[in-house]
């Protein structure tokens, strides 16, 4: 995918999963994680007002200038690559290539959560 699977490789992921709870379960496990030292990435779903929210580095959402950053190289890759047969990904599988995207980006190792 958009030439991220070397990096993807070093990513450390926790997947949440379930019916209820996830996103709560995912921002006290980067709570815990956070305060024990680790770097985290936290890609969640839905949004409530801005689709950056789904995206946090380090407890904090991510900077409108990384999200553009990220959000047109993807873009124009998918877009460059699209065809009838494979066409551009909808909405929720074009946000989780980004945030692989995203969190691939940072220069230090992040735990991330995914639900």
């Amino acid at each position: 995918i958009l030439g991220l699977e070397e990096d993807m490789n070093r990513l450390k992921i926790i997947h949440v999963a379930g019916t209820k709870g996830k996103g709560s379960t995912c921002i006290f496990c980067e709570a815990i994680l956070r305060e024990c030292g680790f770097r985290t990435g936290v890609f969640t779903s839905p949004h409530l007002i801005d689709v950056r929210e789904r995206f946090r580095i380090d407890g904090i959402d991510i900077s409108e200038d990384k999200f553009l950053e990220c959000f047109w190289d993807c873009w124009n890759q998918l877009e460059e690559k699209a065809t009838e047969q494979l066409p551009m990904p909808p909405l929720f599988q074009f946000l989780t290539i980004l945030s692989f995207k995203i969190f691939t980006s940072e220069q230090e190792s992040l735990l991330n959560l995914y639900f």
